[in-house]
């Protein structure tokens, strides 16, 4: 059951290596449209200190600007940060795009659920 999906993550892996910025520019297409609030909130610090409502939304931000990395996960709060411990946009890229084409996003079957934590969530 998992044996394919584990195949096409690999296969990204190997491309991703290989192919660089090719792989950026294709994803980066795919997504430039797409609206984010699907995913969630998980915010994110970027480098140029603008709090991302998450992962996808952080994405499209690197796709236009590959200087931006995450600095840490949470709102930014108007702080300059320290850039030692970065969180790579290319890694966060390829995680994201991967965790997107095996399908785990649910894009279309809205079903809102009320959280533990009072954030209201598109899905369980």
């Amino acid at each position: 059951m998992f044996g394919p999906f584990v195949l096409v993550f690999v296969a990204l892996s190997v491309i991703a290596i290989d192919e660089g910025d090719k792989r950026s520019s294709w994803y980066c297409s795919s997504i430039r449209h797409r609206a984010c609030y699907p995913y969630g909130e998980h915010l994110m610090c970027g480098t140029d200190n603008y709090t991302y409502y998450n992962r996808c939304e952080f994405t499209k931000s690197h796709c236009l600007n590959n200087h931006i990395h995450v600095v840490h996960e949470g709102s930014c709060n108007g702080q300059s940060h320290l850039t030692s411990n970065l969180t790579s946009g290319e890694l966060l890229l390829l995680q994201f795009m991967c965790e997107d084409i095996t399908g785990h996003r649910c894009e279309e079957d809205f079903d809102q659920v009320c959280g533990s934590n009072g954030v209201t969530y598109m899905n369980e």
